[in-house]
């Protein structure tokens, strides 16, 4: 079920993603190339998908940062931490 909700909140991003401004063109690259992975089973677990988004938020790219607030408020790969997904939504609120 995890899986299936990172699926789906990749996808949305992803749809997202098509629409940023070219200084985030690498940025976009590397989150269709990751969304791509974990639907072609490449990437081999839940962990690494959540990684991947983690270094994406650390870069400030807004789609990953909200997708790290959705790891930490449902538990995906890791606890459930409600003040990290609420930093994490902070974050990306800020961002635009």
């Amino acid at each position: 079920m995890k899986k299936v909700k990172l699926t789906v909140l990749l996808s949305a991003a992803l749809f997202s993603a098509v629409q940023l401004s070219a200084s985030n063109d690498v940025y976009a690259k590397q989150y269709a190339e990751a969304f791509k992975a974990i639907n072609d089973s490449t990437l081999k677990d839940d962990k690494a998908a959540v990684a991947v988004l983690s270094d994406l938020a650390d870069k400030n790219y807004p789609q990953a940062v909200v997708a790290m607030g959705q790891v930490y408020c449902d538990g995906i790969t890791v606890k459930p931490d409600y003040d990290k997904a609420q930093s994490y939504y902070k974050k990306a609120s800020n961002l635009g």
